[in-house]
């Protein structure tokens, strides 16, 4: 699923090859450990995105609290986007 998620296509073709030695013959094998290193990292990721909303669903929390934790999450996220937005370059 990965493979199909823009951001990803994006990293391989834009950014990776950034950490690339300039002018060598062969860079498969650097871009295949960028690449493994990446997929380590996402992985650790998703893992720890499943422990806590598994810890999350063990809690027992109520319909209401649930929303509300929704709400403050998705606040956060307009509210960063939006200072993104307005950030100097």
């Amino acid at each position: 699923m990965a493979a199909s998620n823009p951001k990803a296509v994006i990293l391989f073709t834009v950014f990776l090859p950034q950490f690339l030695v300039n002018g060598a013959e062969d860079v498969t094998i650097p871009l295949l450990v960028l690449g493994a290193a990446y997929i380590g990292v996402e992985f650790c990721c998703a893992c720890g995105y499943a422990a806590l909303g598994g810890r999350l669903r063990s809690m027992g929390l109520t319909q209401r609290i649930r929303r509300l934790l929704d709400a403050m999450t998705g606040a956060a996220m307009l509210g960063l986007a939006g200072w993104l937005a307005a950030e100097n370059q």
